[in-house]
């Protein structure tokens, strides 16, 4: 389908991106397309490998939200192109909160919760 459509395939068998040996395909979409610099995205990508790939989901904090989210979504919408759009906020919010804590690996602590303005 993807083909047909111009379009990248993800995860799914004879995919343009999938996992390769130890990394993931959200790794392998960062190598290729030289996103490696990204801080914000290296620290999503932890927390994608380790849902995607760890033999315990709990090795990073962020990683049971992105498995909880992406076998939810397969759950709620069968659609792709729809799941995409439903989706989109998630990742943007996940997104910016791991540009936001690049470097964070744990619970927030003593950091303030709740909304924070710039």
């Amino acid at each position: 389908m993807a083909k047909a459509q111009e379009a990248w395939s993800v995860d799914v068998p004879e995919a343009d991106f999938a996992h390769q040996g130890s990394r993931c395909a959200f790794e392998i979409l960062i190598e290729r397309f030289g996103l490696g610099g990204d801080a914000g995205l290296g620290r999503l990508a932890r927390a994608v490998h380790a849902a995607a790939l760890a033999d315990d989901v709990t090795v990073d904090p962020l990683a049971p939200v992105v498995l909880a989210a992406g076998e939810g979504g397969l759950a709620v919408e069968a659609d792709d192109d729809h799941l995409i759009e439903r989706a989109s906020f998630l990742d943007d919010a996940l997104s910016a909160w791991c540009r936001q804590h690049p470097t964070e690996t744990g619970p927030a602590g003593d950091r303030p919760r709740g909304r924070q303005r710039p």
